[in-house]
């Protein structure tokens, strides 16, 4: 009150700026006064404040909580008659000035008067019943999307049945401002109007209720508790109560509960990055801007459709107005939003750089993301000034334990499941990496995941498989750096691979099951982690692991259609794993060899399989010589020289018959059988491949059964019989749909179109092509669906449509880049 020297401005009337700010100034100085009276009647001098209060009443005659301080001042003194004066005087200025009675307050004040039986009041002078309290804080720029969430949080709020809306997310991705604008376009609909009360300065969870009392104006009287004056002053109220930043005082969440119930018109809105998990609690959670996604158009009038391009083209706008989103850095902004994971605070840090920086080297820049984001705006709270103090603020709410499982689960890249992080988990639990924090028992692991998703450090991902969990990318780089920090980044990255590793060797042998479908889902939907972890062993002495990781994953490049990328993990693992066991290099050289030749690149398969046999013949390995051999001869039949294959099978099934290895002495057998083949020579080749077909079948083997009853098709096929190549086939796929084998049932619907082509039933071929690419999308196998694309168009040109073939040949081969 002091410092209060008269209306801010007070010879400038014509000048607009200062208005507002004036205004909030009296009425600072009004609560102030009307505190000083009431904490000057309870501390024994209850005239010590009247100067202060007349003042209010030369300013404003009809403020009625003035004059209920008067009466209360003069009523504690013991001036019962100049007490009950002023509420006479108060009634006359009332009717005469705004013709209303005196509140039911200030009559029951005066009823206490005349009795003498003065109390000290529960509900202080300054919230009168018939004023409205509306102090939501002016938005410092429009905002920028969040139609739908706006409209769905005011449809909460408003709905009669709901009682507290927690709105839930990560740090910086806008829970504040999304309840200030659907508040603000709503305070209508209260009576009483919208308190907004700020909670981030405060960490003491027995501060809260004090401190929504000292923003509706309520103290204590030293008789009552700040519960017991909220609830006598908001009992009849209609008032929406906005608690911003709960988080870390979500202890007092059960002082909120009992406040609704004994407020049965009051609503509370809350924000938190985690739920208050209260029974009457409905939960709406924020999630990033929209953003573009991979297959994006790179033309800036459909990006800026997205959210958060939007927002970053306004923001940097704002700081560079010549600053205009085309179509040359639309890409650029979009993948540079994309990579903030939407987080409009990350979008605006980043937006601010413009003064300086161009949207490229923006993008280059977020290699250090949290450098990059680093010079916030001076008006926003200083845990949001920086991207990192956004997270920090997060971070530093967990205990200690709970730190440490955070900054441990940043080693998977993508999503995990609960069974991952449980693994890796207890291995760093019995292993290297730890700290003076004592780490959580591996049993709780999965619960204390659940309380990060609760907290917004996690993203809960529901999948049909089952359930994973995620980070945002920018909330996974801060963990981290952490975990660096901390000295525990390579202890984790140890145990993430060897996870991993362990993951594909189990699915390996499963790949050709009948639970293949399932297998290659589950390495798909952790190929993220995957990729980190063939980088990081890719950078250990002798990329040992990086080896065994690429090879044991062969069937899945080859299934899914990461023909390239698998190759390229495999080459680099070669070059870099020359130390390596020798067993381990051949292994990765023929899965390596196989993509090649998949990949048509015949001179390096070539080059691979005659090293790993060099490899193989100074091991003495039977089964990797057989192997060798199998491979260069599948080679050389195919670039055409047919003798040297035949020469290199021979050599084979020789090695095969002295180690006693009938498995590879068939398979050696049925690729000598297609050379002859292709030499023109069927009827050898019908009998190489019988006496294969016997050899699998005492074997039981029954996928090589289903292969060669494929190649006596072939046979049949060149020898001018259909029919019974059909049939052949036909048996084959029998054997492949019982063993369940997606990869095989759709190579043999590829050879029976061709025959059935052949003998001119279209409308069967198409329906075995829609079969087979209906089987391959399933499964994602990728280079099958291809292979199907393509004959679908060569039997659209055979039925004479050569329009949609042409147009078929061109989605091909599309699909295929």
């Amino acid at each position: 009150l002091a410092l209060y020297s008269g209306d801010l401005l007070a010879d400038e009337p014509y000048v607009d700026w200062p208005v507002a700010r004036r205004t909030q100034l009296r009425a600072a100085r009004r609560r102030a006064t009307l505190e000083l009276s009431q904490a000057d009647a309870v501390a024994g001098r209850p005239l010590a404040s009247v100067a202060a209060v007349e003042a209010l009443l030369a300013d404003d005659p009809t403020d009625e909580a003035a004059h209920r301080a008067l009466m209360f001042a003069y009523a504690s003194a013991g001036q019962r008659e100049e007490a009950l004066r002023r509420y006479e005087r108060c009634i006359d200025l009332l009717c005469d000035d705004l013709d209303v009675e005196p509140s039911p307050e200030t009559a029951a004040l005066a009823a206490e008067i005349r009795s003498s039986v003065v109390i000290q009041p529960i509900l202080p002078p300054v919230i009168a019943a018939n004023q409205r309290i509306d102090n939501l804080p002016a938005p410092p720029n429009p905002l920028v999307g969040r139609v739908r969430e706006v409209e769905g949080l005011q449809d909460l709020i408003l709905d009669r049945d709901v009682r507290l809306v927690t709105v839930t997310g990560p740090g910086g991705v806008g829970k504040t401002r999304l309840a200030q604008e659907a508040t603000r376009q709503i305070t209508g609909d209260f009576a009483d109007g919208v308190c907004f009360v700020a909670l981030a300065a405060v960490r003491d969870p027995s501060l809260v209720v004090p401190t929504i009392a000292h923003v509706l104006g309520l103290t204590e009287s030293g008789k009552h508790s700040s519960d017991d004056i909220i609830q006598a002053a908001l009992r009849d109220r209609e008032l929406l109560l906005v608690l911003d930043n709960f988080e870390q005082v979500v202890e007092a969440a059960p002082r909120i509960a009992a406040l609704l119930e004994g407020c049965d018109r009051l609503k509370v809105l809350a924000t938190s990055r985690e739920p208050l998990r209260l029974r009457a609690e409905h939960e709406l959670p924020l999630a990033p801007l929209a953003v573009p996604d991979g297959a994006r158009s790179g033309r800036g009038h459909i990006l800026v459709r997205y959210e958060a391009v939007e927002l970053f083209v306004e923001r940097a706008h704002a700081v560079r107005p010549s600053f205009v989103l085309t179509d040359e850095n639309a890409v650029i902004i979009a993948e540079l939003c994309t990579r903030l994971d939407g987080l409009p605070l990350a979008i605006e840090l980043a937006a601010a750089q413009v003064r300086t920086m161009s949207p490229d080297q923006l993008l280059a820049g977020l290699t250090d993301r949290f450098a990059l984001l680093a010079g916030g705006y001076r008006d926003l709270p200083a845990r949001q000034q920086t991207l990192r103090d956004a997270i920090t603020w997060s971070y530093d709410l967990l205990s200690p334990p709970r730190r440490t499982l955070f900054r441990r689960l940043a080693v998977f890249a993508g999503s995990f499941t609960n069974e991952a992080a449980v693994a890796v988990m207890e291995k760093l639990a019995n292993g290297k990496g730890e700290t003076k924090e004592r780490p959580l028992p591996v049993p709780s692991v999965g619960e204390e995941i659940l309380s990060l998703v609760d907290r917004s450090l996690l993203r809960r991902v529901d999948e049909d498989a089952g359930t994973r969990f995620s980070m945002l990318e920018t909330i996974r780089e801060y963990g981290l750096d952490e975990l660096s920090t901390h000295g525990e980044e390579d202890a984790a990255k140890h145990a993430h691979a060897g996870w991993f590793l362990a993951l594909a060797e189990q699915a390996a042998p499963e790949l050709t099951e009948a639970t293949q479908g399932d297998w290659l889902d589950r390495l798909e939907a952790d190929l993220d982690n995957i990729r980190a972890a063939l980088a990081w062993t890719l950078g250990q002495p002798g990329a040992e692991r990086a080896l065994q990781l690429a090879s044991t994953l062969r069937r899945f490049w080859l299934a899914r259609g990461y023909l390239v990328e698998g190759r390229d993990w495999l080459e680099r693992a070669l070059a870099r794993g020359e130390s390596a066991q020798p067993a381990t290099r051949v292994k990765a050289m023929f899965a390596a060899g196989e993509l090649a030749f998949f990949l048509k690149d015949h001179c390096r398969a070539t080059a691979l399989a005659e090293e790993g046999l060099q490899i193989c013949r100074s091991l003495g390995d039977a089964r990797g010589i057989a192997d060798a051999l199998l491979g260069l001869g599948h080679l050389t039949r195919h670039t055409g020289d047919l003798d040297r294959a035949a020469m290199f099978l021979d050599e084979g099934i020789a090695v095969a018959d002295a180690a006693g290895d009938g498995i590879s002495r068939s398979l050696l057998q049925e690729a000598l059988g297609e050379v002859a083949l292709a030499q023109g020579n069927l009827d050898r080749a019908e009998l190489l491949f019988s006496e294969a077909l016997r050899h699998y079948r005492l074997a039981g083997e029954q996928r090589g059964v289903a292969s060669i009853l494929t190649a006596l098709g072939n046979v049949a096929r060149l020898r001018g019989d259909i029919e019974q190549a059909i049939e052949l086939v036909e048996d084959a796929l029998v054997i492949v749909r019982r063993l369940r084998d997606a990869y095989a049932i759709s190579a043999i619907l590829l050879k029976l179109t061709s025959l059935v082509v052949n003998q001119g039933d279209h409308a069967r071929a198409v329906r075995l092509i829609r079969e087979g690419l209906a089987l391959s999308w399933e499964y994602r196998l990728i280079a099958i669906a291809a292979a199907n694309l393509r004959a679908l168009a060569s039997l659209a040109a055979a039925m004479d449509q050569p329009e949609r073939s042409a147009r078929l040949y061109g989605a091909t081969e599309a699909f295929c880049r």
